[in-house]
């Protein structure tokens, strides 16, 4: 119940150097879910810092982090929640547990260490107000993983556990070669907290530059929604590899029904050996309605690169063409499968305006 970085107002940054500061300490709890047990930390260099190896099990729930006391204006700090610890818990799958990490001057969170492994980040606002309706977009990504920042969890496929992850310049940034293992799970990206409006993430719903990065999943709760990007809904930077995309709905609302398009919804930009898709039941992707291409798989090292299973340019039934632009181009790039013999390998590519475009010398095999 603490104003933290504010006047007593909660209107006006007084900002400290860190506003709530956890160091080599365990169990801690900063917020609640009870009525007005929750902090406003705001104007501060950094909202929350947990570090340490040892700082371990600390929970931060119902919190305003860099917004105003109404959680619908900033009052910014640095960053909102900087993770330099590993086993934390940001927000819960109660509506009550929901941060709002809004409206922060760079990230929203930021796992920049790697000691930060086994955290969750589920069921908050991040880059959105208290309402979930409008932006107020954190100045660079909701969500930022560097420094080797391995094996977290953003979302879940539990009810609540996705988080709102839009109005940011990225929803999720996954920035570092050395972070691996990373689960992207039942999130709305670029949407409104309902995924039927939306509230692009102004570059790219997910950039992702780490390895063996999982994103969606072939249960229902899950599927992100990755819709009204300004980019890309995920793009798989050089040098990422080992991706495993399935289950999500990118380029539609959430139901699956009407165009809710990113510019681009996959880009595959010499990236090798990922998965979009899949054989088993719920491993497919519905991407359609994107404005200018559903899929481009790019460049001399985006090989090896596999797609089953999916509807590309259909509504989420298959039975029904969204607006679309391009379905997909392979532009020099090398040994990659659309679709197989195997039961479900099959891909519905329909409603597009090109098909399938395979262009370029190297564009081979």
């Amino acid at each position: 119940g603490n104003y933290i970085g504010t006047d007593f107002s909660g209107t006006l940054a007084r900002g400290n150097s860190v506003g709530v500061l956890i160091g080599q300490a365990q169990r801690n709890t900063v917020g609640g879910t009870a009525p007005g047990s929750g902090n406003l930390i705001s104007g501060n260099q950094e909202g929350v810092t947990i570090v340490d190896v040892t700082a371990t099990d600390n929970v931060v729930i119902g919190n305003y982090i860099g917004t105003d006391v109404t959680g619908t204006s900033a009052i910014a700090n640095n960053v909102g929640v900087l993770l330099l610890a590993p086993n934390n818990r940001l927000g819960g799958q109660a509506a009550e547990a929901r941060n709002v990490i809004s409206g922060n001057r760079f990230n929203g969170v930021d796992l920049g260490s790697a000691n930060a492994t086994g955290n969750v980040i589920e069921g908050n606002y991040i880059g959105v107000d208290v309402t979930g309706t409008a932006a107020l977009g954190n100045g660079e990504a909701g969500v930022a993983m560097f420094q080797g920042a391995s094996e977290n969890t953003i979302g879940g496929s539990d009810a609540g556990a996705g988080n709102v992850l839009s109005g940011n310049v990225f929803g999720v940034l996954i920035a570092d070669g050395n972070v691996s293992g990373s689960q992207i799970l039942g999130n709305l990206i670029g949407t409104n907290a309902e995924g039927d409006q939306a509230i692009p993430n102004s570059q790219t719903g997910i950039l992702l530059w780490g390895t063996n990065t999982v994103i969606g999943g072939v249960e229902a709760g899950a599927r992100n929604v990755l819709s009204g990007n300004g980019f890309a809904g995920i793009d798989l930077g050089p040098g990422s590899t080992g991706t495993i995309i399935r289950g999500n709905y990118i380029g539609t609302n959430a139901a699956g029904t009407a165009a809710l398009g990113n510019d681009l919804g996959i880009f595959v930009n010499f990236s090798p050996d990922n998965v979009i898709g899949g054989t088993e039941p719920g491993a497919g992707n519905v991407i359609s309605g994107n404005v200018g291409l559903n899929i481009n798989i790019n460049g001399l090292d985006a090989s090896e690169n596999t797609l089953q299973g999916n509807y590309v340019g259909t509504d989420a039934t298959g039975t029904a063409a969204l607006e679309n632009g391009r379905a997909l181009l392979i532009q020099d790039a090398s040994n990659n499968v659309i679709g197989g013999t195997e039961s479900g390998a099959r891909n519905v590519i329909s409603g597009n305006l090109p098909g399938i475009s395979i262009e370029g010398p190297t564009a081979t095999g």
